[in-house]
């Protein structure tokens, strides 16, 4: 039970718990946020000891909360005088009886029994009956034409068959309760290449359906042929990899760095540049980052990378002022995973790569030493 108070010290109103009042002393929780004392109300918390006591009397006791919080809305737009002496108003209303009719003296009993006669007569007056119903109007009868399905046809045989000796439509006259589409029945006796002598009842909308299920299929095998042909020209050959260029991947010395790049520098071989990026971008990855240290660990040895930093500090060549990497940059981009990549997206992942190529190289040196040891053991 919930009760509506008002404290006395303050006159304003509030919802309590039934646990909260005792005596005309309320508790009031010290919770700072009006939330945490709502769900506390609703809750019915046991009072802590730290709450305050205030003196109150009640207003209004309810059954439920939302009952309760109906009535502190209501407060606050009516004095609590109201609320008060709602209760006792309720209770001194009743319905009253209807009252009977006064005879007075000189009255008959015959003016009553006219006025009783007329009252029955007005009462059982029959309702007006309402409208009759539309009548039915037969609609047309529906005649659909018989068209014959179009030949099946296996793939990978010579010639379709002709329709006239393999493929038999019946048609039967429909029932009453049946439909136009559901009237023709198609009876093919030609099945995979071989005759049967069983019918296999199939109705027109059957027929249409497998039309469209083999040009479904036939589209399909259209674009599968497409995504293998634009697939081998995104798939790098030998051909494509095989340029003439005067070093080998992947650079293995400073020497052979050196005379990479004066050979990207020549403008006369511009065209080779371009066939090489596109070689490149054919390495791929599964996003920018894989692409872009996949093409410099196909062109650079990780005993170089370690040689190779972006701003050349400490002796090393500098890769930011290197012609490789705009080879690089054009390479990432014409891949298409990373098309949309940007210049300092992919000058990150570069500086990553040539960052770790010592540790890279290291370990490589580790399991090269372990492999023989193991086989020395074995042997």
């Amino acid at each position: 039970m919930f009760y509506l108070i008002e404290f006395t010290i303050n006159k304003t109103v509030a919802v309590v718990p039934q646990n909260w009042y005792s005596d005309g002393v309320a508790y009031w929780p010290n919770y700072r946020s009006d939330e945490r004392v709502n769900r506390a109300v609703k809750n019915a918390e046991q009072p802590g000891a730290d709450w305050e006591t205030h003196d109150a009397r009640i207003l209004k006791s309810c059954d439920q909360y939302l009952e309760a919080r109906q009535h502190l809305n209501k407060s606050l737009s009516c004095n609590t005088s109201d609320l008060q002496t709602e209760e006792e108003e309720e209770e001194e209303i009743r319905p009253k009886r209807k009252p009977k009719p006064i005879h007075f003296l000189g009255d008959s009993d015959e003016d009553s029994e006219d006025e009783d006669h007329q009252r029955k007569r007005i009462r059982g007056r029959p309702k007006p009956s309402p409208l009759p119903p539309a009548p039915s109007v037969p609609s047309p009868p529906c005649h659909v034409p018989s068209v014959p399905p179009p030949p099946f046809h296996l793939p990978g045989s010579s010639a379709p068959p002709s329709p006239t000796p393999l493929m038999q439509m019946e048609h039967r006259r429909p029932p009453d309760h049946q439909t136009p589409s559901a009237s023709y029945t198609n009876t093919p006796t030609w099945r995979r290449g071989r005759c049967d002598s069983n019918t296999i009842p199939r109705t027109s909308t059957d027929v249409q359906i497998l039309s469209l299920l083999e040009h479904i299929k036939n589209q399909q095998d259209i674009l599968v042929a497409q995504v293998k042909y634009l697939t081998s020209r995104l798939q790098p050959t030998a051909q494509d990899i095989d340029m003439p260029i005067p070093v080998q991947f992947p650079l293995t010395s400073m020497e052979e760095v050196e005379i990479w790049e004066d050979w990207l520098k020549d403008p006369a071989n511009s065209q080779l540049k371009q066939n090489l990026s596109s070689s490149l971008a054919a390495i791929g990855g599964h996003d920018t980052k894989r692409v872009t240290w996949n093409i410099l660990a196909h062109m650079f040895h990780d005993d170089i990378g370690k040689l190779i930093n972006w701003k050349g500090v400490n002796g090393k060549k500098s890769f930011s002022q290197m012609a490789s990497k705009t080879l690089v940059l054009n390479s990432v981009r014409k891949n298409t995973v990373a098309r949309a990549s940007t210049e300092h997206e992919v000058c990150k992942h570069a500086i990553r790569w040539f960052n770790l190529a010592a540790d890279r190289g290291s370990s490589r040196r580790r399991t090269q030493e372990v492999q023989p040891a193991d086989h020395h053991t074995s042997s």
